[in-house]
């Protein structure tokens, strides 16, 4: 909410008018959209319930989005890129606060542990169900190429700083690197969808190996030992 003010003689100061900030009007409609669509997907998302969750008017939606489908498209490339960014964005915090290969080397172990965790399976399984809608919706698929690229120059930027000090291997596009990241994850979906697959700790072996392989770093001692194939005489 802006507050319109006027200044007085003796210093106090004096609303005149109260605004709704316009930026924050936008994001509470994403937000109420957003709680739509992972309720009752994008059939759930119906203007008329939308404002008022957020008490606002038709006008509204239509001034930010277009129109419904406008708003829609807006909430999923949200759901979509909230996580990455957040994830980058602490990624890189922590990689400038490294000193040495060794605690660069021990960071990537512990992002990994993280970013193929079963904690993180509905982040991944949302952003599989945006990409699915996106092959119907060339808006959408525009909009979520276009975000990626912004994120991936971003996110190749700690890349970038840890091939300068060193630390890994420079023979590689670290903006590529990031977006062939993001592809692990997403194929992490195919291990998700059975939540008891006897096997997904080898999956994770080998998503592990082959990030640090490329990086050029030693790879993180595995909590169980992986499976390897036997053939039988």
């Amino acid at each position: 909410m802006l507050q319109i003010a006027r200044i007085l003689d003796d210093g106090k100061a004096v609303i005149l008018a109260s605004v709704t900030d316009p930026r924050n009007t936008r994001e509470r409609l994403i937000k109420a959209a957003i709680r739509a669509i992972e309720k009752e997907g994008e059939s759930g998302v119906r203007i008329r319930d939308i404002c008022k969750a957020t008490n606002t008017t038709a006008p509204s939606v239509y001034y930010f989005f277009g129109d419904r489908y406008g708003l829609i498209r807006a909430a999923q490339a949200s759901r979509y890129r909230l996580p990455l960014a957040t994830l980058q964005q602490d990624f890189a915090e922590a990689v400038y606060s490294c000193k040495s290969k060794a605690e660069f080397t021990k960071l990537v172990h512990q992002i990994l542990e993280v970013i193929y965790s079963d904690k993180r399976k509905p982040i991944r399984s949302t952003r599989v169900n945006v990409l699915g809608n996106a092959q119907s919706d060339r808006l959408l698929a525009k909009e979520i190429a276009s975000m990626h690229d912004s994120i991936n120059k971003v996110a190749a930027e700690p890349i970038r700083y840890a091939q300068a000090k060193k630390w890994i291997d420079d023979d590689f596009n670290p903006q590529m690197f990031y977006s062939w990241l993001v592809g692990t994850l997403n194929g992490r979906v195919l291990i998700d969808l059975d939540s008891t697959h006897p096997e997904s700790d080898d999956w994770d072996f080998i998503a592990k190996r082959a990030v640090c392989r490329l990086l050029g770093i030693d790879e993180p001692k595995p909590t169980k030992k992986p499976r390897r194939n036997r053939t039988t005489k």
